[in-house]
C-alpha cells in the first residue's frame, strides 16, 4: 500500500514497482508511465501517469522555466478542474519539461511547444536535434492574442521561422490561424486547448441558486463599459480576472473603476474558485476587445450561464450566438440584459444552447483533431491553408538550421498526412 503524497521518498526501483502494481491485469490496455525530472533547484519530482483510457502518444510538453515545469505538472496530475494549455498534457498523461532536461527527444511521439517568450527558441532547438525526417513531430502551438504578438522578441521574421521548424502549427482559434498560414506558408490547424466541460458541467447550479451579475475583466483595461450594460438590472455586480488596478487616464492614485461594481476579486483565481463563482452568476459580461478563444466563455458555457460578449472571441460567437455583440455595443447589450431577466424559458434556451455547442471544446474533441492533424486517426481537422495551396502533402520539414543552415521555402513544406 503505497502512499502517494511521499513518493519524493522513493528511489527509481520502488516507483518502477508502484508502477507495475497499478498496472497489474491491465498493462497492456491501459498502461502507466514514469518519469524523472529534475529541477534546476537539485529536487527530483517523479510523474506517474496511469488513466483507464488507452494512452494515445508519448507526449511531452516544453516549457520555459521552472516555476511553469512545476505548474504544468502539478495541473495535469491533480485533478482540479482546469482549462488550459496544460490540459494538453494531462488529455495524453504526458508531463513538462524544460528543452535542457530532455537529452533524447526521439523517446517521445510528440514533443508539444507551447510558444511563449521563455522558450522563444525551443522549436529550433528542438528542430536542431530531432533532424528534418524524425518519427518525433514537432508541434507548436502559438495561443496568444494577436494583439500581443509584441510580447515575443522584436523580430517578427525570426518569430514566423520558429513556427516553420514545426511539423505541424497550431493556433486556438480561426482568425489567427488564418493569419499564421498567410505568414508563415505553411499549413495551420486550429485545435483549441482542452477543456474538463464534463467535470465543469457538474458543479452547475438551477438558476435559483444563482445571484449576482458576473464581469469578467482582462489585460485591455475595459472596466466602465460592463458597468453601463449592467447599470439598473437589480442585480449585484461581481468582477473577476482583474489582475491590477487600472486608475483613470489623469494618473489619479483612486481606483476608480473598483467603486463602480459590488465586489471585486483582485489577482488570479484558481480554476476551482473561479468556476464556483461563475457557478453562482445568473449572467456574465466578457468586453475583452482582443482576439482569442474564450476560456472564459467557455466555462460559462459548460455552467449553462448565459454571457453578453463581443464578437472577436470564438467561444463567444460558438457558444453564445444570440448575445454576441459589436465591441462597444452597449445599448443591444442592455437589451440583452433585460430579456434575459424578463423571459425565464429564453433565458434557459440560451444556457442550453450553449451547453450543447461547447462541446466542440471538451476533452475528447481535441483528442480526435490532434490525433487528427498527427495522421493517427480519422476526424475533423482540416487545415487553414496559404493562400495558393490547395492540399497538405508528405514532405520533409525544413529546420531553421539544417546542415547548411538555410531556411527551408515554405511554398513547398507540407505537414504529415492528415485525414482530409
Amino acid at each position: 500500500d503505497f502512499n502517494l503524497e511521499h513518493l519524493q521518498e522513493f528511489g527509481h526501483e520502488r516507483v518502477e514497482g508502484l508502477v507495475a502494481l497499478l498496472c497489474a491485469g491491465g498493462a497492456k490496455k491501459y498502461p502507466a508511465s514514469v518519469s524523472q525530472i529534475h529541477t534546476q533547484e537539485g529536487t527530483t519530482n517523479w510523474v506517474i501517469s496511469l488513466e483507464k483510457r488507452e494512452v494515445d502518444l508519448r507526449f511531452v510538453m516544453v516549457t520555459g522555466t521552472t516555476t511553469e515545469t512545476q505548474q504544468a505538472n502539478d495541473i495535469s496530475g491533480d485533478g482540479r478542474i482546469k482549462t488550459g494549455v496544460f490540459n494538453w498534457q494531462r488529455l495524453f498523461r504526458g508531463f513538462s519539461a524544460p528543452v535542457a532536461s530532455l537529452p533524447d527527444l526521439s523517446a517521445f511521439d510528440v514533443v508539444h511547444v507551447q510558444l511563449s517568450g521563455t522558450n522563444f527558441d525551443a522549436p529550433r532547438q528542438i528542430r536542431k536535434q530531432l533532424g528534418p525526417r524524425s518519427a518525433t513531430k514537432l508541434v507548436v502551438n502559438l495561443d496568444y492574442a494577436l494583439e500581443f504578438w509584441y510580447m515575443y522578441p522584436p523580430y517578427p521574421e525570426v518569430l514566423l521561422d520558429q513556427l516553420r521548424c514545426a511539423d505541424y502549427i497550431m493556433s486556438v482559434e480561426p482568425h489567427a490561424a488564418h493569419i499564421l498560414a498567410e505568414l508563415t506558408g505553411h499549413p495551420v490547424y486550429v485545435i483549441p486547448h482542452p477543456a474538463d466541460v464534463e467535470a465543469i458541467t457538474q458543479t452547475a447550479t438551477a438558476r435559483r441558486e444563482r445571484n449576482d451579475a458576473l464581469v469578467m475583466l482582462h489585460r485591455d483595461a475595459q472596466d466602465y463599459l460592463p458597468y453601463w450594460m449592467l447599470r439598473g438590472c437589480g442585480l449585484k455586480t461581481r468582477v473577476i480576472g482583474r489582475l491590477t488596478p487600472v486608475g483613470n487616464a489623469t494618473g489619479s492614485a483612486i481606483d476608480y473603476p473598483a467603486l463602480l461594481y459590488d465586489y471585486i476579486h483582485e489577482g488570479y483565481l484558481g480554476g476551482e474558485v473561479a468556476v464556483g463563482l461563475m457557478a453562482k452568476s445568473v449572467l456574465a459580461v466578457d468586453c475583452y476587445t482582443h482576439h482569442v478563444c474564450g476560456r472564459s466563455q467557455i466555462e460559462l458555457a459548460a455552467l449553462g450561464v448565459p454571457c453578453i460578449g463581443y464578437r472577436n472571441v470564438w467561444a463567444q460567437r460558438a457558444c453564445f450566438p444570440t448575445l454576441t455583440i459589436a465591441p462597444g455595443d452597449v445599448l443591444t447589450a442592455r437589451a440583452i440584459v433585460r430579456r434575459l431577466l424578463q423571459d425565464p424559458e429564453w433565458y434557459d434556451a440560451v444556457g442550453q444552447q450553449a451547453q450543447e455547442r461547447v462541446r466542440m471544446f471538451n476533452y475528447e474533441s481535441a483528442r480526435v483533431k490532434y490525433l487528427t492533424m498527427l495522421g493517427r486517426m480519422e476526424g475533423d481537422a482540416r487545415p487553414v491553408l496559404p493562400q495558393g495551396v490547395t492540399e497538405v502533402r508528405s514532405a520533409p520539414v525544413g529546420a531553421l538550421e539544417s546542415g547548411a543552415g538555410e531556411v527551408a521555402d515554405p511554398a513547398l513544406v507540407a505537414v504529415g498526412e492528415p485525414a482530409l
